[in-house]
């Protein structure tokens, strides 16, 4: 989020802190006495949201150093780039809607024999599972083993949950 000062244009930091006795015009309000930052900590009622350890928007586990060694740089770009569209559940989707190999070609601006060539090293890494059934396609999974996005607490039934169906894709 940034905050422009109507009158002068100026982009504000998120830190600011209006110290004048009248409200400042900004893009959004802003009280006297009140800092731009406290806007960041709010929830959706306008409450101040506590922080938690248990909170994660997106985790990079500390064995992936040691994945990421092995891959070459269009593996890790793939990487990477799944790792901008995962969903809560660990699969790969794009405005909640899963994404196949050939619109994953489509983001990354390659032909779809290196996107397949690269998507099929992270598979026998155990990096991501194929599941479901798409057409002739793939719902991706990516092992939260390595990266994840969700809460701590979920990490290990989503671990069980990626394994098993990596398992089953491989019968």
């Amino acid at each position: 989020m940034k905050a422009v000062e109507k009158e002068t244009g100026q982009i504000l930091p998120h830190n600011f802190e209006n110290r004048s006795d009248e409200s400042m015009e900004l893009v959004i309000p802003l009280a006297p006495g009140e800092r731009l930052s406290d806007r960041y900590h709010k929830g959706p009622t306008g409450q101040s949201k506590p922080f938690s350890h248990d909170e994660f928007s997106l985790v990079f586990q500390i064995t992936t150093r040691d994945k990421i060694a092995k891959l070459n740089d269009a593996e890790r770009s793939m990487w990477m780039m799944l790792a901008a569209h995962l969903d809560w559940d660990c699969y790969v989707k794009k405005d909640g809607k899963f994404i196949n190999k050939g619109m994953i070609a489509y983001i990354m601006g390659w032909n779809r024999k290196k996107a397949y060539t690269a998507l099929q090293t992270l598979y026998q890494e155990k990096i991501i599972a194929y599941t479901g059934v798409v057409g002739s396609d793939h719902y991706i999974m990516v092992n939260p083993l390595y990266i994840h996005r969700g809460t701590t607490v979920e990490v290990e039934e989503k671990k069980k949950m990626f394994l098993q169906k990596y398992n089953e894709s491989t019968n």
